[in-house]
């Protein structure tokens, strides 16, 4: 099924960088037709600078639920030309990475991508650069893949073996890549672990627009005022789902015991789409703050369509997570705080102690552990210049470091250098 005829151009007339196919596995639409998941969002804001600087889109092939087209037929992104098959598989099954790579494979052959000069796969897990090899291998493509979260190397006992084996399937598939960007140096150290040359891995994290995520004090009031949030109220935020390695549960346990004793703490928690497990979770949370008279402390919403306003209602933001083994190992929602110039504090896991420095862009816990949260959040509660300070550095962090400006140039840079490493690797200040 095709959504947007793309406007192709004639190759010549186009820079490096826009004469190629990206591909996605899957986009998941909200209710409201808002994607979310870390790595969508990241190639979404490479999307966006690609538009802003050049005034054109990228080519993206993907698929959508079955159930979910009309809800994205009705809300088409701008910030890219869609080309989208329907999909019904679970996203995280085999059987659904064979099926995309069938409807890949046709979609290449029908739409003939032989008139782009590279394919450029993205995807939290390696498995799918085999997509990306057939598709460049079929239709005479320079192959680039990029990698959103770390390198899977360990699983239950039953899933161990089929590990191992998609690992090695993977690794042939990205030693035939022209170049493997890795979100983060945690992606990258996980990918040398397996085999990956370093001469094929260039790290680029991924851009936060910095123009649109920005500190607008008066538009978190706003906010606040909407939800009924006290303009007095200090506010801890969270951003994602109700999965265990996102760690809410962690956060809701240390912030139980700071309410206790402190009337002026809020926490904001917005949850992203529903997922396998989510009706029983959700149970379990209003359980838990009834049972810790906790209902009116805490504002839990669904996806934020100003989430930018929300971020700016926000005092400290938390990103709790157990391991960052899923869709992006860098917490996009994070990092786009960071540039709202909120202080955050995270958990020793992935990319995170790389984004945060700990105690000079933001705090940093072990993971798991809802006393030290406690801690650290008790001390940023107390201290209002402390968060001041740390998050106007965690805006000149995001500033210096992820803006669409420098993941524009780390991309145009490596399309356009054929068959030798680009000297693109970010030196993060």
């Amino acid at each position: 099924m095709k959504v947007v005829e793309p406007k192709v151009e004639e190759p010549d007339d186009l820079p490096a960088l826009l004469n190629g196919i990206h591909f996605i596995p899957k986009l998941d639409p909200s209710p409201q037709g808002v994607l979310v998941g870390g790595h969508v969002n990241a190639l979404k804001q490479f999307c966006r600078s690609v538009k802003q600087k050049t005034d054109h889109r990228i080519h993206l092939f993907s698929a959508v639920p079955s159930k979910k087209v009309q809800t994205f037929q009705s809300n088409i992104p701008d910030w890219a030309d869609f080309e989208i098959c329907r999909s019904s598989a679970k996203s995280q099954s085999y059987q659904y990475g064979l099926y995309f790579l069938i409807r890949a494979v046709t979609a290449s052959i029908r739409r003939r991508w032989k008139k782009f000069d590279y394919v450029h796969g993205h995807s939290g897990y390696i498995i799918y650069s085999l997509v990306t090899l057939i598709i460049a291998r079929l239709n005479n493509l320079r192959p680039f893949h990029s990698v959103y979260c770390p390198v899977e190397t360990t699983a239950m006992v039953g899933d161990k073996k089929k590990v191992l084996a998609s690992n090695q399937i993977a690794r042939f598939a990205l030693r035939r890549m022209e170049m493997v960007i890795a979100m983060s140096d945690n992606i990258a150290r996980s990918l040398r672990e397996i085999g990956i040359p370093d001469v094929q891995i260039t790290v680029c994290p991924p851009a936060i627009d910095t123009r649109a995520f920005s500190p607008q004090k008066h538009v978190g009031l706003t906010f606040r005022n909407d939800q009924g949030i006290p303009d007095d109220a200090v506010v801890i935020m969270f951003v994602g789902n109700l999965m265990k390695s996102k760690g809410l549960r962690i956060l809701l346990d240390a912030f139980s015991s700071i309410a206790r004793d402190t009337p002026s703490a809020h926490l904001l928690v917005t949850l992203e789409i529903a997922h396998e497990g989510f009706d029983e979770r959700h149970r379990d949370m209003l359980a838990f703050l009834k049972d810790n008279h906790l209902e009116g402390a805490v504002t839990i919403l669904g996806i934020v369509n100003n989430i930018q306003a929300a971020f700016n209602s926000a005092n400290i933001f938390v990103s709790p997570y157990i391991d960052t083994n899923g869709p992006s190992d860098y917490p996009i929602a994070a990092m786009e705080a960071m540039a709202c110039g909120v202080p955050v504090i995270g958990t020793h896991v992935g990319a995170i102690p790389e984004l945060l420095e700990d105690g000079k862009f933001g705090v940093l816990v072990p993971p798991a552990e809802p006393r030290a949260l406690e801690e650290k959040l008790r001390s940023l509660f107390q201290d209002e210049d402390l968060r001041q300070r740390m998050g106007e550095r965690a805006r000149q962090r995001i500033e210096e470091n992820y803006s669409i400006e420098n993941v524009y140039n780390i991309m145009n840079a490596i399309y356009s250098r054929k068959h030798e490493k680009a000297d693109t690797h970010v030196q993060l200040s």
